[in-house]
């Protein structure tokens, strides 16, 4: 039986639909990204403990545990392994980070979704495609 190039491109675009959500980070399946953006004046409103979830080089779901100190350092690891070490900057109400390796940084968006629940989310723009993770105030 023949397919018709319409059915071929409407199977094409389900194939594609799905590989991407799959590929998604866990942390940007929240549907929270239609959430407006809030304003932050300095460093010291994010300061305390912020949790959310990646998936390692195998596929599995890993707890993410980000620290974020006084002084803009931003630390985030799992319970087996260290992510990483930054800094958080704010310059006209907008945040980024940096890695202090310098190979992953990009900007980050403080929101409030409709359950009140405060998020950070992080979009690393050095990664090939950015990868977006998402981090709930504790």
């Amino acid at each position: 039986m023949m397919r018709s190039n319409r059915q071929i491109a409407i199977t094409l675009h389900v194939v594609l639909a799905v590989v991407a959500l799959l590929a998604a980070p866990v942390g940007t399946l929240r549907g929270a990204q239609a959430q407006p953006e809030k304003r932050v004046e300095n460093v010291n409103s994010l300061v305390g403990t912020w949790r959310g979830e990646r998936k390692n080089p195998q596929g599995e779901v890993q707890p993410v545990t980000l620290t974020i100190k006084e002084n803009g350092v931003v630390e985030a690891y799992t319970p087996l392994a260290w992510l990483f070490t930054g800094t958080i900057t704010v310059a006209d109400g907008k945040m980024s980070y940096r890695t202090l390796s310098g190979a992953a940084g990009g900007p980050v968006v403080l929101y409030e979704d409709s359950n009140g629940k405060t998020f950070l989310r992080f979009t690393n723009t050095a990664a090939s495609p950015p990868r977006t993770t998402e981090y709930e105030r504790q």
